[in-house]
């Protein structure tokens, strides 16, 4: 049958100096006769010492669970409640301990030969974890820590991010109305500024045609009075070289009056023509000034199409940005289930050494059967042959040394075995628990 690992049972003198040694003042007289409250005291000091469990933590899982409730008189439950969970946690010390009959009568009517098993249980498992279990639970702990303030720090950075997406989120949409006004007006002042070139090329146009025009008529009008001085010129010597004739005369000033009524006429005409080339000149220069101030609105519009374009590239950085954010968050969603991982890969390798530790326990179970059965046999024809009595018996001896030493070497490993076993339990049980702790859960599983 299975051989069950149990600690050694302590003196009392050592169980007194173990629990001095944690600061508990206890007597040999409290141990030979224990009350509820002694034992209850102790107890929740080993559990506290291996656990880091106290009245307080108790107390906060109380509150946590009423909270979740419509129970309004939680006094009534509350010590019940918290009896409960110091029971739980202690039945888990001790099959820790490798005690599996841990109830509530230990508790509430404590006897002095069970309550010496226990103390002697918990003070050896105590020391074994505090031994072999304190730097691998040291490292995980501290692994634990650091990855909860990482997960904290990224919390934190995701939180920061997400503000500062909401509010360029807002600012963009507060701005999106006033930049769909400028495209609206930088669309229509383009369209207004292409039809002023086309006004403009036609205006220059008919400008140069008219300068054209005027040169042309003030040639004309410079050989006109060119023309008049000479004609006068020629009068006044025809004048002079002609015997004065009424008749020839009269006619000669019709002649002249109706050259100089054309001539006034013309030059009516050709002034006519100047004050209308002076007022498109003046448009023309209107025209120019309105040119310049489209000009200058073009710049302030060039200028916020600028500020837009900034804008829009900083949204498209901060957009990159939050993409980078996001990526690095799901990385980190990843290294956490990488972790629970490990501790799932953990928990199997303790199984596994749980199984293996069963099988050797079961195969020396059954070593010890068949030895055993070897015996009898053995003893039963010693019997029926008493002429090889002392052969038999050298057997015999050489099985039972056998025995002994195949005995003590399972029992070696058996103690190796439970050694692994306690340790990753332990670590694993430490590690659950303060990442329970640091993620503010408590686990009753």
């Amino acid at each position: 049958m299975a051989v069950a690992f149990k600690f050694p049972k302590m003196e009392v003198e050592d169980i007194i100096g173990a629990l001095n040694g944690w600061n508990l003042s206890v007597n040999e007289v409290q141990i030979l006769r224990p009350t509820p409250d002694f034992v209850r005291d102790v107890y929740r000091n080993c559990l506290e010492h291996i656990t880091a469990i106290n009245e307080d933590s108790v107390q906060g899982a109380v509150q946590d669970a009423f909270m979740d409730t419509n129970i309004d008189e939680t006094d009534l439950y509350a010590s019940a409640l918290s009896e409960n969970i110091l029971l739980y946690h202690l039945t888990r010390l001790a099959q820790a301990a490798c005690i599996d009959n841990f109830n509530s009568r230990d508790l509430t009517h404590p006897e002095p030969a069970r309550t010496r098993v226990l103390l002697s249980a918990f003070i050896n498992f105590i020391k074994f974890t505090e031994q072999y279990c304190h730097e691998p639970s040291t490292k995980i702990m501290h692994n634990a820590e650091k990855v909860v303030q990482e997960r904290r720090a990224a919390e934190d950075e995701l939180s920061r991010i997400n503000q500062e997406i909401t509010v360029i989120k807002a600012k963009l949409a507060e701005d999106e109305p006033r930049c769909e006004q400028l495209r609206m007006e930088n669309k229509k002042l383009h369209t207004e500024m292409l039809g002023i070139k086309e006004i403009q090329y036609v205006h220059g146009q008919d400008a140069q045609r008219l300068k054209e025009e005027k040169e042309v008529l003030l040639g004309r009008m410079q050989a006109l009075t060119a023309e008049i001085d000479s004609k006068r010129g020629e009068v006044v010597r025809t004048r002079s070289r002609i015997v004065q004739s009424p008749d020839r005369i009269k006619r000669a000033i019709s002649v002249m009056s109706t050259s100089v009524t054309e001539d006034k006429r013309a030059i009516a005409q050709t002034e006519a023509k100047a004050r209308d080339l002076k007022a498109k000149a003046d448009a023309l220069i209107r025209i120019e000034k309105d040119l310049g101030r489209c000009v200058a609105a073009l710049r302030v519009i060039e200028r916020e199409a600028a500020a837009l374009q900034v804008m829009i590239k900083e949204s498209t950085d901060i957009k990159e940005h939050l993409k980078q954010k996001e990526i690095e968050h799901e990385e980190f969603v990843l290294r956490h289930e990488r972790l629970e991982k490990q501790v799932a890969n953990a928990q199997d390798k303790l199984e596994r050494a749980q199984r293996h530790a069963e099988d050797k326990r079961t195969t020396n179970a059954r070593t010890l059967e068949r030895l055993d059965e070897e015996y009898k046999q053995m003893s039963e024809e010693r019997r029926d042959n008493d002429r090889v009595v002392k052969d038999l018996t050298a057997e015999t001896e050489e099985v039972e040394r056998k025995m002994s030493e195949h005995l003590r070497v399972n029992e070696a490993e058996i103690k190796e075995l439970v050694g692994e076993y306690f340790q990753l339990r332990h670590a694993t049980e430490v590690y659950r628990q303060m990442l329970a702790d640091k993620l503010g859960m408590m686990d009753v599983s």
